[in-house]
């Protein structure tokens, strides 16, 4: 569940769910379960999703886990996180499982929104690089 003050099983539940949506069923009905309807980054899953149907390919990132997340700011129904995110594989397969790109994804720090409705459930806002990942030790 996507409700309470975890804000690091709710961001890793909102990720993976996410890239399962890119990965197995890219269906632009269920980005609003992650996603606020109408904001600019439910556009670019919308955009991404369709491109995704329209060619017949799916896209897996992996390992997809984040490896930091930290808590920056909470303010009523709004938190900002700082997400620090392993370096990773990111692959796209055809309907037939081929792979047709692939690429070597840094590791990655990014500033996350999150916003929470009016059921108690937190969607993502946004998504923006936050500068250079400190790299591993």
């Amino acid at each position: 569940m996507n409700t309470g003050d975890d804000f690091d099983a709710i961001y890793r539940s909102l990720d993976e769910y996410g890239n399962w949506l890119l990965a197995h069923n890219p269906d632009v009905a269920l980005i609003g379960n992650i996603v606020p309807v109408g904001t600019e980054y439910f556009k670019t899953y919308e955009d991404d999703l369709a491109i995704l149907n329209r060619e017949g390919l799916r896209l897996y990132l992996a390992p997809s886990d984040a490896e930091r997340i930290d808590l920056v700011d909470l303010v009523d129904e709004f938190a900002s996180l700082l997400v620090t995110h392993v370096e990773a594989d990111l692959v796209i397969v055809d309907s037939a499982g081929a792979v047709v790109d692939r690429a070597r994804v840094p590791r990655r720090l990014r500033s996350v929104l999150m916003v929470r409705d009016g059921a108690g459930y937190w969607r993502l806002v946004s998504l923006e690089p936050a500068g250079e990942a400190v790299p591993e030790p």
